[in-house]
């Protein structure tokens, strides 16, 4: 167990145990780093005359993190006195994971199963589920990364709008104005006296942003997000699967497990890309209530009521869809289910 903090490995010499016998060992990584799940560490046995057992202490990385039971390995080498069996020289340690998903927070609600979860707050939950993605490893990183190049898109906007305006005011005005694309900095004419170059100078600038977007989009499918969230979640869903018993496994259906495999995952991982871009969406959406405020004082009440609203028709929308969602998902399993059991059964299914 990760919680027990330390194991103990004990070491036997069987046969004649005259003499002094010795031999090295050392752990070596498997599913589970060092540094990360355990401390790796090394060292010589010495079995004295007549001792047929020596122990050795392994060290165990006590995390929160919600993870899978993972494995390392204990190797034994150099026997001096002794031989190592043929194939006991070598020892697979598991890992015992006791965490809850997302994190321990709310695992007394999660003791009592669907009841004591549906009575979790839902932001918090959101909130955990956060948290347990930032421990991912590459997720903290990859999150940062998106947050700020997204911005672009942004900052794109937000010269777009003050362009939109420029052409009206100055650039096809009869008496041009002078206008702020950066507050306090007032400008008229870019290329002063030419309309036409100045017209050319907006259209590259324009345009050359695009090119930057289009990198960035392209940059952000490799990043893969989405993806590292997802093979996570998988992964260490089926190792714990794997490490069931034999009775538990059994009543796992086959059919339930795929479809947390390839169906549950990505929903969850969806769900955090989801609010990486809502983050996105936020940010354009105080840039238009700027612009439209900084042009037009006066309507303030509008841009206090066009969100009020739009949170309204979320929270009212917000149990529906999500009830939805799971019937949805639940006919899916079913179907999943039936297709699973048809094919297991097809010979009955044919005979009758």
């Amino acid at each position: 167990e990760e919680e027990e903090g330390k194991l103990t490995v004990d070491i036997m010499r069987i046969g004649d145990l005259s003499g002094i016998a010795r031999c090295n060992w050392e752990t070596q990584d498997a599913s589970a780093e060092a540094g990360v799940n355990y401390l790796a560490g090394s060292g010589e046995i010495v079995f004295q005359e007549g001792q047929h057992i020596a122990s050795i202490e392994i060290h165990i990385v006590q995390s929160e993190a919600w993870a899978a039971t993972l494995e390392f390995k204990l190797k034994l080498s150099n026997p001096s006195n002794c031989e190592l069996g043929l194939f006991l020289y070598m020892a697979r340690i598991k890992l015992i994971d006791a965490d809850y998903f997302p994190t321990n927070k709310y695992k007394e609600d999660i003791k009592h199963g669907l009841h004591g979860i549906h009575q979790i707050p839902q932001f918090a939950l959101i909130w955990e589920f956060i948290k347990m993605n930032a421990d991912i490893p590459g997720v903290k990183w990859r999150t940062a990364v998106t947050l700020l190049l997204d911005q672009m898109n942004n900052l794109y906007l937000y010269f777009t709008l003050h362009v939109t305006v420029y052409f009206t005011d100055v650039l096809f005005a009869d008496h041009p104005k002078s206008v702020s694309f950066v507050p306090g900095v007032e400008s008229s004419l870019l290329v002063p006296g030419s309309r036409k170059q100045t017209a050319f100078m907006l259209g590259v600038l324009y345009c050359l942003p695009m090119v930057l977007l289009h990198l960035w989009d392209y940059a952000k499918v490799g990043l893969d997000l989405d993806g590292t969230v997802r093979n996570y979640l998988r992964s260490n869903l089926f190792r714990k699967y794997l490490n069931y018993s034999e009775a538990t496994r059994n009543k796992v259906e086959a059919s339930d497990m795929q479809a947390a495999l390839m169906v549950d995952t990505r929903d969850a991982s969806e769900a955090y890309t989801d609010l990486v871009e809502i983050i996105r969406i936020a940010g354009r959406l105080a840039i238009i209530l700027g612009f439209t405020l900084h042009k037009n004082p006066g309507s303030w009440f509008i841009l206090i009521l066009m969100p009020t609203l739009m949170m309204g028709w979320v929270r009212l929308r917000g149990q529906v869809y999500l009830d939805a969602c799971n019937k949805e998902g639940a006919e899916q399993l079913e179907v999943v289910k039936f297709v699973h059991r048809t094919c297991e059964s097809y010979t009955i299914i044919a005979e009758y």
